[in-house]
């Protein structure tokens, strides 16, 4: 089986023994992979006496090539313990996506906390990062030469300035994930040396209580295996896809905060009718939570669901017909377009100012 070489701890096959393609999406693990043995690896991940992979962390089934010249490894992480538990990882920026996504993997119980750093240049928002026992810090180098997987969450006209400072700093092992908005993973990489491992990632609000729903994109450089760790670190969060780049700008506009306008809509509705405040918007959340797990765990589309309940002549299909009357789909899909046309736009301006950064060549790497 012809490997394809990655740059850092392991050298993985296109392909694992089952024929399965090693960067298909999975929610619990990095998949079944074949592997050369390893000579560098994530803090955590050792060797026994033998030189073989020890099982704390992975279990191992070595097998002997036709020529017996070089033995690989069959490795998958253990449930147990997720394959990114013991990497270390830090946060540049302490605002509500570092702190949702620092809560999601946290609250897992897989992530220790000792093993997450923060950085801010305040101490506003590092407050509730210390309450969860994380390490905390000014120092945005500091998080960079402590961690291998390092989040970018500053605000996207800090990006420049921060990827100045710590761009010495960031070496060919770093994964670098960018959470700022309307930033590109191309202006990222033009303000970091050769060869950086880049990913941008959307996540939303309910990362906070592990039901998130977070889009990334990986970068030039970033191989199948460095989206898989990213993955697999982040599922506690919620769902957490891969797709084009093109597709984040739009992800923002659906994954955003327009439900909640819906559920209070849905809650006013029912003090309307005589029901007390508290009760009303009780139930809407439960309705919007119970509709969204209906929705993703039966698979069904939602206009089956819909039909499904729809009597003839019953209460559904009168109030859709008022939903339809008051234009509530076209309105929800321009909402949706107007918000990614927006963000595009705002990417835009993103990339002239850092381009404009990087032409001034007021730093190492063109800054």
């Amino acid at each position: 089986m012809v490997g394809r070489t990655a740059r850092g701890p392991f050298s993985f096959s296109s392909d694992d023994i089952s024929g399965k393609r090693a960067d298909e999406p999975d929610r619990t693990c990095v998949h079944f992979i074949v592997a050369k043995r390893p000579t560098d690896l994530w803090p955590g991940i050792t060797k026994d006496s033998t030189g073989k992979i020890d099982t704390v962390t992975i279990k191992s089934e070595v097998l002997s090539d036709p020529g017996g010249k070089m033995n690989k490894v069959s490795t998958q992480c253990k449930t147990e313990q997720r394959c990114s538990a013991n990497v270390p990882i830090g946060f540049v920026g302490a605002g509500n996506m570092a702190f949702g996504i620092t809560q999601g993997i946290l609250m897992s119980g897989e992530v220790s906390a000792e093993n997450v750093r923060v950085s801010a240049p305040s101490s506003n928002n590092l407050g509730r990062q210390s309450e969860m026992g994380v390490g905390i810090t000014h120092s945005n180098a500091e998080v960079v030469s402590s961690s291998r997987l390092v989040f970018l969450a500053v605000k996207p006209h800090l990006v420049p300035g921060v990827l100045q400072e710590i761009a010495s700093h960031v070496t060919r092992e770093h994964i670098v994930v960018s959470v700022a908005a309307g930033v590109t993973v191309a202006t990222v990489e033009a303000l970091l040396p050769p060869d950086s491992v880049v990913l941008r990632l959307m996540p939303n609000l309910p990362c906070l209580v592990q039901e998130g729903a977070l889009l990334f994109a990986r970068g030039s450089k970033a191989r199948p295996e460095h989206g898989a760790l990213l993955r697999d670190l982040l599922a506690p969060c919620g769902l957490v896809e891969e797709g084009p780049e093109s597709w984040i700008d739009a992800h923002t506009g659906l994954s955003g905060s327009g439900v909640y306008l819906f559920a209070e809509a849905l809650a006013e509705g029912g003090v309307k009718m005589g029901m007390p405040s508290a009760l009303a918007h009780r139930i809407a959340a439960q309705t919007v939570l119970g509709a969204g797990r209906l929705l993703r765990d039966s698979g069904k589309h939602p206009a089956q669901l819909r039909a499904d309940v729809c009597t003839p002549g019953g209460t559904t299909i009168f109030g859709l017909h008022e939903l339809e009357r008051g234009g509530v789909r076209a309105a929800t899909m321009g909402a949706v377009e107007a918000a990614t046309e927006l963000g595009r736009k705002g990417a835009g301006q993103g990339e002239v100012r850092c381009r404009e950064r990087i032409t001034l060549g007021t730093g190492e790497h063109g800054l």
